[in-house]
Formats: structure tokens, sequence, C-alpha cells
């Protein structure tokens, strides 16, 4: 009796394993096809896979399932593999990708509000989640979109200093920055640190300040390609900064 009862132990546990590695297998197969993509193939063989996880599976799988119907611009099915997510995760982690990924999908569908209101709401329940550059990132674009370019710069300025090394800020949509508005007011002062007929010379400057921690950026609003730090309030702040790139070996020029 006492041998059965191991033997049917042993034969569960086993059974488990198997259908554990299975799984992974599957998802390692899936998420290569997500990075090739083949968002159609994720779609197709995830949807047959969901039927046969337990919980915690179907979430993970859901999520990979969800982003290729975002990538095949169905924000519709995507919406609701997301929600599925959200109620069923237990995983924080999980949670916020889902939240972020709805969030996208309003984006994409053009409700703007609904997106918005998603992308704060995470920030506001967790302040360090590690989906805030991303989340300033499309802020930014959605305040663009409303022809704010005021607060387009704010959450763009923000992400730049927070998070200088961030990939958004390589993106090939990236966020241009508006001409800097000046007024007796409320100055705004950058520092000048290179300027190129050549796009290409301006984006390795840029790309080296970042990576040195400055936010750096690159104003081609002239026709050619000023590359410049910050965007500070007095004329101390800016000399400070002045200070700091010329110690580092950088040619520099304040404005306004």
């Amino acid at each position: 009796m006492v041998k059965n009862t191991i033997r049917l132990i042993l034969t569960a546990v086993l059974n488990f394993s198997i259908t554990a590695i299975c799984f992974a297998l599957n998802m390692d197969t899936l998420e290569a096809k997500f990075l090739q993509g083949n968002y159609r193939d994720v779609i197709s063989r995830g949807e047959i896979l969901l039927e046969s996880v337990d919980a915690r599976d179907f979430c993970e799988l859901s999520n990979y399932i969800a982003l290729s119907y975002l990538k095949t611009g169905d924000t519709q099915s995507a919406k609701k593999y997301f929600e599925n997510v959200l109620l069923k995760a237990d995983s924080t982690v999980l949670k916020e990708r889902a939240r972020i990924g709805l969030a996208d999908a309003f984006l994409l569908s053009g409700d703007l509000k609904n997106s918005q209101q998603i992308y704060l709401g995470i920030i506001e329940d967790n302040p360090n989640t590690k989906l805030k550059a991303a989340i300033l990132y499309r802020i930014s674009r959605i305040a663009l979109n409303d022809g704010n370019n005021q607060k387009a710069n704010e959450y763009l300025f923000k992400l730049k200093k927070d998070y200088p090394l961030a990939e958004e800020l390589n993106l090939k949509d990236e966020l241009r920055l508006s001409t800097l508005t000046l007024n007796k007011d409320n100055p705004a002062y950058t520092v000048q640190v290179g300027y190129f007929s050549n796009s290409v010379n301006a984006d390795k400057l840029k790309k080296e300040l970042i990576a040195k921690g400055y936010p750096a950026y690159i104003d081609d609003s002239s026709g050619s390609y000023r590359v410049r730090v910050g965007r500070l309030n007095n004329q101390e702040a800016a000399n400070s900064l002045e200070d700091k790139l010329l110690k580092d070996g950088y040619s520099t020029k304040i404005f306004p």
C-alpha cells in the first residue's frame, strides 16, 4: 500500500515536471517567434496552448498573445487578453506589464484619455516602477499629439534627466524637442556643446553625453544640428552645468 502511494506521488510529480518542461519549451518557441516578428504564429499557437495550462502559465501566455495582437494592430483583441491577465494574475510585475499593454492598446486605438489615465495610475501606484521611463515617453507622445508642446517637453526632459540611458531616447520616432520658448518672465537656459551640419556626428556626440549622464538632445530647428544639454531656469544653474562640461573636456556656449 505504501509502495503504491509512493509510486502514485512520483508519477504525479513526474507528470507535473514533464508538463512544466513542455510549457517552458513552448514558451521559448513562442518567445523566439515573437522576437522574430511572427505574431500570427504566436497568436494561433498560443491560443491552442491556453487550453492546457494552469492559471499562472495562462497569464504569462495571455500576455504574449495580447502583445502579438497589439503588434498586428488588433487593439480590441489585445485589450481582451490584457484584461484577462489583470483579472487572474497574482504577480505584480505581470500586472504592471498588462496595465501598460492595455494603455498602449487604448493609445493605438486613439483613446488618449484612457491611455493617459492608466499610464499615470501605474506611476501613482508604484513611483519606482521599472516601467517609468517607458511611461514618461508615452505620456510625452500623448501631450504632443494634443498639441501641448510645453507638457510634452516637461515629460521628455524628466525622462532625459532621470533616465539618460533609456532605450526610448534612441527610438526612431524619438520625440523632437520643440524650439524652446523663451520669455522675460521665464527664461530657459541650455548649454550647447556641438554644432554640426551632419546628423550622424551630432547623434554620436549626443549618445556620448547621455552615456556620461548628461541630459543631451539635438535641436535641429534651424536646419543644422546643435547638440545641447539641459533646460535650466536660471543662469547660475547653467553656469554650473557649463563648468562640469568644461571639466569633461567639452567646448561650451550657454543659450540664450
